[in-house]
């Protein structure tokens, strides 16, 4: 693959290795670099909750009913029409070891075609997860680590 400074490197993924050692391309990402979850939640927690208010009511309602109203939600467009979901659980569930920054968050692939599906889907299997730490987790209740 041809640098854009005429200089040819190898190709990785459609990205030439010498633009990433390459002064005039050192500020140059990857084609097709994908955020992680954790850079996602940073984006999150800087804006303001312009974003929590674009979640649909239904699937706020199932959110609610299924793990509690302390859940936080995010929603971010995804391809093809589909959606992510970040439920950023509450402080008073943590099922993270070691490092204990920022929240603890689960994503869920919610398709365009069974959106109501996919979130009450998503909730029961997070619901699941969390009595697995917290056996008495029940929503809208104050949850006891077992």
């Amino acid at each position: 693959m041809k640098c854009e400074c005429g200089k040819v490197g190898k190709s990785v993924a459609g990205f030439s290795v010498h633009q990433k050692h390459c002064k005039t391309h050192q500020d140059m990402a990857p084609v097709n670099a994908v955020p992680s979850v954790a850079e996602n939640l940073k984006k999150f927690e800087q804006e303001d909750d312009e974003m929590a208010t674009m979640v649909p009511k239904k699937w706020r309602a199932i959110v609610d009913e299924k793990l509690g109203k302390d859940f936080d939600l995010r929603v971010e467009d995804s391809s093809e029409g589909n959606f992510i979901l970040y439920f950023i659980l509450p402080s008073r569930i943590d099922r993270r070891v070691g490092d204990k920054s920022g929240r603890d968050t689960s994503t869920g692939l919610i398709r365009r075609a069974s959106a109501t599906g996919d979130v009450e889907l998503w909730a029961t299997k997070i619901a699941a997860n969390i009595r697995k730490t917290f056996t008495h987790f029940s929503p809208n209740k104050e949850t006891v680590k077992a």
